[in-house]
């Protein structure tokens, strides 16, 4: 074979990184032969593939014509080989979910080009081109994928989403606490990293479904002051078409089916009116302070999600709407958003901020002042002193006037409030008020004239 290629190298002009030795390292179903690339009459390019019969057999029959024409006399290794690419089809199948990704999946594994890089210990590891550390990480193991925190190329930190090449040594750092991010989506190639990153967060929204749901049902019961009953609760999911109070509760927090359902179902026809007067007293009274309700527990909740529209702060008053397949979105009770919703009893929720003094929400700011050196210096300093982090900013001058939009990481409501405050005792500063975007319609709203004070737990 490499006196064939070398005839073919000495009657045209071979191009420089276009061989590839796939009997050396044969593809993950097997396949062989020799690759290579050369200036072919008429200045045409051409590639040519070079393998014996046995390897083209494999490649245009397949792996099991390849089995029987061996008749039982592959060798182990190779028969391990073999069946390894076939759990590996098997594990793509029962992790995509549906057979449309699972084709989409098989077709990236079988045509795409590979690289070969290598675990700190010298293993060798085929991965396809342009993959990622995070593919790497669930190449080795898909715990390790799933806690993958940072990523060493060659001795050097780098980013979790950078390109890795033939030749790498890649070590992964995992912690016990870290946890999947849907970022990981957007960049990952190879099928198993998607698939598993996919597989944990449908898992992980399964149960905080779970929770959520057996919160609000518990919460709806104590209203009525009515006792927990599980076997008329399981006859009410049944009732709906599940199979267990599982499955009921996770319907309910994922908003899929309303808690007053439910209730209604468990509660005699004569206290209807029970039922309805609990409904509307709870209208009534929302968000009151010292209300209890659900508990809205930071960011990392999947199915409590913060409405983009108002961009809710801990210290701000806030209520819930069921959403189906989304869980609760929180909302600020003076949102414009909700005003068709408040007199839904079966999406309205109830809830209050329960979350740690070090969690960060975004919040966007607008700053107003004259136009003169330094200005933008002096603000960026301003908020920096108050332990603050910028996440972006856009600055404009019209009119010698500036006028600058702020995306800020803070605590709560208080912790803004501080930031506004030290912004607007700089000098030439007219304005700093709180933005927020309703629809394409843009609602200042100057929290700092009317807020008292209060810490935001």
């Amino acid at each position: 074979m490499l006196l064939c290629l070398g005839v073919v190298h000495s009657l045209f002009t071979p191009l420089q990184e276009k061989f590839t030795d796939y009997i050396a390292v044969p593809k993950p179903n097997m396949y062989q032969s020799l690759h290579s690339k050369v200036i072919g009459p008429i200045g045409r390019v051409l590639e040519i593939q070079i393998r014996t019969e046995e390897m083209d057999r494999r490649a245009e029959v397949g792996i099991a014509a390849h089995w029987r024409y061996k008749e039982g006399k592959a060798a182990p290794d190779e028969i391990d080989a073999h069946a390894k690419w076939l759990r590996d089809m098997l594990d793509w199948q029962m992790d995509s979910a549906s057979s449309t990704d699972f084709m989409d999946n098989l077709k990236i594994n079988l045509y795409q080009d590979e690289i070969f890089v290598f675990t700190p210990g010298g293993r060798l590891v085929k991965m396809p081109k342009n993959s990622t550390p995070i593919d790497f990480a669930f190449a080795i193991h898909s715990d390790i994928g799933l806690h993958t925190i940072g990523a060493k190329v060659g001795g050097k930190m780098v980013s979790l989403n950078s390109t890795l090449y033939s030749g790498d040594t890649i070590e992964i750092i995992t912690s016990a606490n870290q946890k999947p991010s849907t970022d990981w989506l957007k960049f990952v190639k190879t099928s198993r990293a998607r698939n598993k990153i996919r597989k944990y967060f449908r898992e992980a929204q399964f149960d905080q479904s779970v929770k959520l749901g057996t919160e609000i049902i518990e919460r709806e019961l104590n209203k009525l002051r009515l006792k927990k009953d599980k076997e008329s609760l399981e006859e009410v999911a049944l009732s709906f078409g599940h199979s267990d109070l599982t499955s009921l509760y996770a319907a309910i927090g994922s908003g899929d089916l309303p808690p007053q359902n439910v209730i209604r179902k468990l509660v005699p026809d004569d206290s209807e009116s029970l039922v309805q007067k609990t409904l509307f007293s709870r209208i009534k009274k929302i968000a009151r302070p010292g209300q209890t309700g659900v508990k809205v527990q930071g960011l990392d909740n999947l199915m409590i999600n913060f409405a983009k529209c108002c961009r809710p702060l801990p210290g701000d008053k806030i209520t819930g709407f069921l959403t189906s397949g989304k869980g609760i979105t929180i909302h600020r009770t003076d949102c414009r958003n909700i005003e068709s919703w408040l007199g839904d009893p079966t999406r309205n929720i109830t809830v209050e901020w329960d979350v740690p003094p070090d969690t960060h929400f975004n919040t966007r700011i607008r700053v107003i002042g004259e136009d003169r050196k330094r200005l933008l210096r002096d603000i960026t300093e301003s908020i920096a002193k108050q332990d603050v982090n910028i996440v972006a900013l856009d600055m404009k001058i019209a009119d010698s006037m500036a006028v600058g939009d702020f995306i800020l990481e803070v605590h709560n409501l208080h912790h803004m409030v501080k930031v506004v405050k030290s912004i607007r005792s700089i000098r030439g500063v007219l304005n700093v008020q709180r933005l927020d975007h309703i629809g394409d319609e843009l609602l200042l709203v100057d929290h700092a004239a009317t807020f008292t004070g209060k810490s935001g737990k």
